[in-house]
């Protein structure tokens, strides 16, 4: 683009800015989100991800002045399994970085979509309505040199985009990558490169520009296709002390391995436990009732628990005669026990657990066995699965077991031994507790014999 050209659509932005930012922009940059790369979960921000400062491939987050960047427990429009958080004082500021999440660096003109959902809490505690993150998209001329050469910074503010009266206190899907959204620029594009100042046929700096404008500007001012390496969302006081919250960034270079769809999820975790262990049981019996808990820490979101399963390997479907469960103190119901895998197994479906909607929740089993279950020492496999799990369990995982070492064990009961008579005479002892007869005749023969001896006694004295 020449520059009478560049100037001519810096004068078109600039006349035209009221009736984009009040008019389109209210349905195309405020509205549903697009479809949108697969979801990767970020759980932690630390304050510096990379050595000696650098930023890495992870997010992170930081802050000054008492600015904090962190990802807390409040849900968004999507989920509830948390969201990022800014708070910043008066005087501070907030940033959550990208790291270098834009590696291998894409064209600019690859851009096909660029959102993230915005919500402002607490108004008349966290200072003005329109506080809601601005996002950050780095941009350079030259991939290649080090430092950054002919860098600028595009900068999207919802508050450019909507009526002042819009009500930022709501989740919010902005459209940042659509060529109408409105951005202003740290520094100026001139046709032939990037400048401090506002030169003759600049655009940018403080005035609001489409980004369809400043692409082809951009473009025209490097000379060939300047790359995007990296892009933030920000927050600063500027006066008054502020909290927002953000989630679901998506960002997508079309053919490029860069950006991805970003969810903002809580990082508490989820254990299982479990009490007293399966222990002893008899064909024919009723095993303890073993209750598991589904514990949060304290900073877990409460989650939808898709199912909690307890399997009996080595055991056969045939060795239970019935399973109950239970959810706290609630009435016992029936659990089928169903072959999986070659494994008796009882699953109860979270759809149980949809009535406590909490992070902690406990479920109590016990099983009747058939009178011919197969006697032997059982290994139990007891395991809880949700959706989200895969950030919050234990260990990262999707589905955690504790303990892995209980066992069920079935025996029949101990029976001692019946004592036989001792040859030529009758039994002098008794050994087993089931031989009540041998002891009731053993009894009454030692009165039989006492008798005896006192009756031949007291004749023997009347004798004399």
């Amino acid at each position: 683009m020449s520059g009478a050209g560049v100037r001519l659509s810096m004068i078109l932005a600039r006349s035209t800015v009221a009736a984009v930012a009040f008019a389109a922009c209210l349905v195309a940059l405020a509205g549903p989100a697009a479809a949108a790369p697969s979801v990767s979960l970020v759980t932690e921000l630390p304050e510096n991800n990379g050595d000696d400062g650098a930023p890495s491939y992870g997010w992170f987050g930081g802050g000054v002045n008492g600015g904090e960047a962190e990802i807390g427990p409040d849900p968004d429009a999507a989920s509830a399994n948390g969201s990022a958080r800014l708070t910043t004082p008066a005087d501070g500021a907030a940033i959550v970085s990208s790291g270098r999440r834009l590696d291998p660096n894409p064209s600019l003109s690859l851009l096909s979509q660029l959102d993230y959902d915005t919500r402002k809490i607490d108004i008349a505690a966290s200072g003005p309505a329109t506080a809601v993150p601005t996002l950050i998209l780095r941009l350079q001329c030259d991939p290649t040199a080090a430092p950054l050469n002919n860098a600028i910074d595009f900068r999207f503010d919802p508050y450019d985009q909507v009526a002042p009266s819009y009500d930022f206190n709501q989740w919010t899907t902005w459209h940042a990558g659509a060529d109408e959204a409105l951005y202003t620029t740290a520094g100026y594009i001139t046709p032939t490169g990037i400048s401090t100042a506002a030169v003759a046929g600049a655009i940018g700096g403080p005035v609001p520009v489409p980004l369809g404008v400043l692409r082809a500007a951009f473009t025209t001012a490097c000379g060939v296709e300047g790359v995007a390496y990296g892009f933030d969302l920000n927050q600063s006081g500027t006066g008054a002390p502020r909290i927002s919250l953000f989630d679901h960034v998506v960002v997508d270079f079309t053919g490029s391995e860069a950006g991805g769809n970003f969810d903002f999820a809580r990082t508490g975790k989820y254990h299982l436990t479990q009490s007293p262990l399966w222990g002893s049981v008899a064909p024919g019996g009723v095993t303890a009732e073993v209750t598991y808990k589904i514990i949060g820490d304290v900073d877990a979101p409460a989650v939808p628990h898709e199912y909690l399963s307890v399997g009996f390997a080595g055991m056969q479907v045939s060795s239970f005669a019935s399973c109950e469960h239970r959810i706290f103190d609630a009435a016992w119901q029936s659990v089928a026990v169903i072959d999986y895998d070659g494994e008796p197994q009882i699953i109860i479906d979270g759809s149980n657990f949809q009535a406590f909607p909490d992070s902690n929740i406990d479920v109590t089993v016990r099983c009747t066995l058939t009178a011919d279950a197969p006697t032997g020492v059982f290994a139990l496999r007891a395991y809880a699965w949700s959706p989200y799990f895969n950030g919050h369990f234990a260990d990262g995982a999707s589905s955690n077991t504790e303990p892995s070492d209980d066992v069920l064990t079935v025996a029949a009961p101990v029976v001692l031994p019946i004592s036989e008579p001792i040859a030529g005479g009758p039994a002098l002892a008794a050994t087993g507790p089931g031989d009540a007869l041998s002891q009731a005749r053993l009894a009454l023969l030692i009165l039989l014999m006492g008798g005896a001896l006192i009756a031949a006694s007291g004749t023997r004295l009347a004798r004399r």
